[in-house]
């Protein structure tokens, strides 16, 4: 079982469109050349940099809804995705006008300007599903698989408003609830793109008539 978490921004209190892709991916046939060949040459060294079949299937995955989910937000994109990061490590897309994917290093730098446009992603993988989200606005996806609770880990990285809703579960509902609320938090750095420069343990996600 998993869960996911999403966490987007607003623009002028309006919430944006957000589309999101996910993918089993434990019936990939890594020995398929046409999966490797439908992800960009950045995605496909990566994955196969990862030791385990299990990790390989899970980048590819993700690489593929990338490529899927980004062409079916603009059906005119040209050639393979291709990302570069912030300064906080966090994935985003930069095109040229005409289409074209940039990366760092290319075309003036792959800085937002005159001529380009940049879409807001977030990739995740756990267990054996991939995801992806693609917006017009900061974004964040987690997926986590559900395991036990872990009260040191929920010491470590939860506030006291956090660790009172996992444990107020009764014991065979523990996991999930802490799994639920570690995807929260996670989906808000990626958001705000920060990552775990921010410290997961210094917000609490507030749980209410809205989160």
């Amino acid at each position: 079982m998993e869960t996911d978490g999403l966490a987007v921004g607003k623009e002028n209190g309006f919430m944006k469109e957000v589309k999101i892709y996910l993918m089993r991916v434990d019936l990939l046939d890594l020995n398929d050349e046409r999966f490797w060949e439908s992800v960009s040459e950045e995605r496909r060294a990566k994955a196969q940099r990862i030791r385990t079949e299990e990790g390989q299937r899970l980048s590819l995955g993700a690489g593929l809804l990338l490529e899927y989910g980004v062409r079916a937000w603009n059906p005119g994109d040209v050639g393979k995705v291709k990302t570069r990061q912030n300064e906080f490590g966090k994935p985003e897309v930069v095109m040229d006008m005409d289409g074209g994917f940039l990366e760092d290093g290319k075309a003036g730098g792959g800085r937002e300007g005159a001529g380009l446009r940049r879409m807001c992603i977030s990739l995740t993988h756990s267990g054996s599903v991939a995801g992806c989200a693609v917006a017009d606005v900061e974004v964040g996806l987690d997926i986590e698989k559900v395991k036990g609770y872990d009260g040191k880990v929920a010491g470590r990285f939860f506030r006291d408003e956090e660790r009172q809703f996992v444990e107020g579960k009764g014991k065979a509902d523990r996991g999930a609830a802490f799994c639920e609320q570690w995807v929260l938090k996670e989906s808000f750095v990626k958001a705000v793109g920060m990552g775990f420069h921010l410290p997961i343990e210094e917000f609490t996600v507030h749980r209410g008539e809205k989160i």
